[in-house]
């Protein structure tokens, strides 16, 4: 079964990283860490088996804080923006929901 990886364990994990590298170290970590998965279709295959995983769960929503740099990937997986731009650590970013199967 694929394991969920919430959004507050990604925020844990950044500001794990931070302590140790610094701020500015960790987002250039994690961008080459996001480039280097997305290269190879991992980003979206991840993001799909999170999908899944929220559908068997009955979930009808799920949402995340999208980077504006790559708001059209999440796009392209059926989320849509919702509200304004916002700064999150530095960085420009949208909230964006998207209806699973269970709507």
């Amino acid at each position: 079964m694929t394991k969920h990886i919430s959004s507050s364990k990604l925020k844990v994990m950044r500001r794990r990283l931070a302590s140790v590298y610094g701020i500015e170290e960790a987002d250039i970590l994690l961008d080459r860490l996001y480039r280097m998965v997305g290269r190879y279709g991992v980003g979206a295959q991840i993001m799909n088996s999170l999908i899944l995983h929220s559908e068997s769960l009955g979930m009808s929503k799920t949402f995340l804080h999208s980077q504006l740099a790559v708001q059209s990937f999440y796009e392209y997986l059926g989320y849509k923006s919702e509200g304004p731009i916002f700064d999150e650590a530095g960085i420009p970013h949208v909230y964006m929901a998207r209806r699973t199967n269970n709507a």
